[in-house]
């Protein structure tokens, strides 16, 4: 288990960067002043854009509830949940 995690976390380290933390942290909150007049898509296009540049992710989706993305590792054949909230970024390996 340990094993799958260090791995898992060494293929987050080109996407977790602080400019991509603040970036996010930075789209829940406009979202979240902004739902009522803005496109989703936008939002999802600029995470996508963020995982896009790395080759060994593949972008899945993004929700906005729970405000994030899903992407995939490549190598690992596995699927990664991004959530933002007002306190926090997490990710957790997903089923979907």
């Amino acid at each position: 288990m340990a094993e799958a995690k260090t791995k898992i976390e060494k293929e987050l380290t080109p996407l977790i960067t602080q400019k991509n933390v603040d970036f996010l942290g930075y789209l829940h909150s406009r979202w979240q002043d902004e739902r009522e007049y803005e496109d989703f898509a936008d939002y999802s296009k600029q995470m996508q854009k963020m995982v896009s540049p790395i080759k060994t992710l593949a972008f899945i989706k993004a929700s906005k509830r729970p405000f994030g993305f899903t992407f995939r590792i490549i190598s690992l054949n596995q699927h990664i949940r991004i959530n933002v909230t007002n306190k926090d970024i997490s990710w957790r390996t997903s089923p979907d």
